[in-house]
Formats: structure tokens, sequence, C-alpha cells
């Protein structure tokens, strides 16, 4: 059997660390995590144990990122938010060098260019920076994070409101981070990957069904106001990732207009894939038995 040399530029942080986990759950990978020279965290000492290779590099040294991606067949990034601009360019241009295969770039997020503009000043750059260097890519697409229903999607669990944007009754797509990474390790063995846009859920739902679903294994009532769709409405360029009424407002309209997934969804790339339902996942939140 090949053995896939992947290497994680991000690997110590919560995704990162988790898909970490996923390639050597998945077998058929070596998996290697990038670490800055002062970085030290008890994820990367977890996965140093179950036998993670953890390379200590410094981002502004061109010699130590080719030291550090020589061998890797893909390269997978998943940085903070606020390094992509700074680091996937550096990134790219070292994978390339060094002559790695492919690039997962740090996407997981919707699709469409409503959200991508909210998040990246220029969200076309990663794709041009890709095929500059001439890589294959696989990019991931999903909706919301289910660890993000009860904070940044205009829910407020510890005053039991909630501001829904329209009739909330659009379905949107919804993503458990443990389903994703598994996901990601298994199709990346596809050859359905190479070169590929991917959408990714684990269930949908609409906003009156979610706030159902909360109230049911949470044991309370929450209030519900209906905000009339604005037709003047238009996406930030720029947003306080900090600002959670900002992030609400703004999921609230994609959610109305359709646009806070992926444009397809494509599990089908891996027809056994079992997926955790939101139901599932609002148990073990709320400490169900």
């Amino acid at each position: 059997m090949t053995i896939i040399n992947v290497t994680i530029a991000g690997g110590s942080g919560n995704l990162g660390s988790k898909l970490a986990r996923a390639f050597i759950a998945e077998g058929g990978y070596k998996v290697n995590v990038l670490s800055r020279t002062d970085s030290q965290s008890k994820n990367l000492d977890n996965l140093r144990s179950q036998g993670v290779n953890i390379i200590t590099v410094d981002y502004s040294r061109d010699d130590d990122l080719l030291r550090a991606l020589r061998g890797t067949d893909i390269l997978v990034c998943t940085l903070y938010y606020t390094a992509i601009g700074e680091l996937q360019p550096v990134l790219v241009r070292a994978a390339k060098l060094a002559g790695v295969r492919r690039i997962v770039p740090c996407d997981f997020m919707a699709e469409s260019s409503e959200v991508q503009a909210v998040m990246h000043k220029d969200m076309h750059a990663i794709g041009r920076e890709i095929a500059e260097a001439q890589l294959e890519y696989t990019r991931y697409y999903c909706g919301v994070f289910y660890e993000y229903l009860t904070t940044s999607v205009s829910i407020d669990l510890e005053n039991r409101k909630a501001t829904v944007v329209g009739k909330g009754d659009k379905p949107f797509s919804l993503v458990h981070d443990e389903d994703l990474v598994r996901f990601i390790a298994a199709s990346l063995k596809s050859p359905r990957s190479k070169n590929a846009r991917i959408g990714f859920e684990s269930s949908s739902t609409t906003y009156l069904e979610l706030i159902a679903a909360i109230e049911k294994h949470a044991g309370i009532e929450i209030q519900v106001k209906h905000l009339p769709v604005d037709p003047s409405f238009s996406f930030a360029d720029e947003i306080d990732i900090k600002d959670a009424d900002a992030i609400g407002l703004q999921f609230g309209y994609s959610a109305e207009l359709g646009v806070a997934g992926p444009n397809r969804i494509d599990n089908d790339i891996c027809p056994s894939f079992r997926t955790t339902s939101l139901d599932e996942y609002l148990a073990s939140r709320f400490n169900e038995k």
C-alpha cells in the first residue's frame, strides 16, 4: 500500500489537531505537523505521543520551510483565520520549491462569494497562487460548524432569545468538525479529489427547526424575533470575528439568501461515510444520556 506523506500547517490548533488524528485513524498516511519554533501546547504533545512527526519551523525563513516540506505529498493548511493572508501564500511558494504535489488550502467555510468576501480581502488570491505554482489542489467547503450554533448565529442561550432574518424556513448546511476531518482523510484517497472543489455537510436545517431542536435538548423556551428582509442589505467587506451580533446578522442573511454553505454536496465521494446528525450533536452538547 502506498503511504501518503501529509503535512499540516496549523496542526496544533483545534481543527488541525483533529485532522492529524483523523489521518492516523484512517491509515495509509505518514502525518507531519508544522510547529512554530516557540510553540508549545498539549495538542502537540498528544499528537507526538500518537506518532505524529512534529517539525519545528520558522515561517519567515525560506530554507526552514523547504526543509520542513521536502518529501511531502499533500500540504494541508488549517491556519487561524488571522494568519491565512500572511502565511498561506508563503506556504504555497515553499510547497512548489519543495516538490509538494498537492495543497489543501484553508477554506472550510461557505463557498459563496458573499461569505468569502467577508472573510478574505481577495477571495481569489489563493486560487491564483496555486495556479501559478502549478500545484494540484483539493478545496473543501462546508456550512456553519455545529459548535457555533449556540454562539454565532444570533441564538442567545443565556437570555433565551433568537433573532431570525425572514421567516426562518430556508434550509442551510451544517457540519460537525469531527465529521469533516474524517471525510477529508478518507476523500483525499479518491481520484475525484484531484483538482476539485468539494462540498461536505453533516446535516441541514432551517432556523426554526434549529431553535426547536435546541429548545428540546436544552429544556428551555426561546423567544424568537423576526427581522424583515432588507432588500438593500449588503454583506460586509470586513468584520470583527468577535462581534457576535454582526456575525449573526451576516449569517442570518446568508441563510435566508441560500448562500450559507457549499455550492453542492459531494458526500458521495465516500459512499459509506456516516455523519453526525444535529440531534446527536445537541444531545451530546447538552449532556443528555
